[in-house]
């Protein structure tokens, strides 16, 4: 087996061409982590949706690399290509309902409702 043939290499390369959202992912949780003695419930659903989207990304991306293998381990027929289309499809299309929800709780976390910073809390 070629390593350029191997579906976790292939997952890889996948998953570096996300990199930049793994990134603000990781990032934006610690951010969360630092501001969390100002703003608990806003860091809360920022951490909870960040959390979420980087798990998205890096299972369903390896659910869509290895898709492939469950159609064209044996020989391809037609078919098998039709419901691999439409399999990798709806992954997709799951994929992007995750992420529209994520977005939609950062949204939230953006407008909802903030009390004033704990007079407690060490400065940042």
């Amino acid at each position: 087996m070629d390593l350029g043939d191997s579906y976790f290499v292939q997952y890889l390369v996948n998953l570096a061409s996300q990199l930049p959202e793994l990134l603000v992912c990781v990032i934006g949780v610690f951010l969360g982590m630092i501001w969390w003695w100002r703003h608990r419930k806003v860091s809360l659903l920022l951490m909870i949706a960040l959390v979420i989207l980087g798990l998205n990304l890096i299972a369903l991306t390896a659910l869509q690399t290895w898709s492939g293998e469950l159609f064209f381990g044996k020989t391809a027929t037609p078919t098998d290509y039709h419901e691999y289309r439409f399999l990798y499809t709806m992954i997709g299309f799951i994929k992007s309902l995750i992420t529209a929800g994520t977005l939609g709780l950062l949204v939230y976390a953006v407008y909802s409702g903030r009390t004033e910073p704990d007079p407690k809390a060490p400065p940042v």
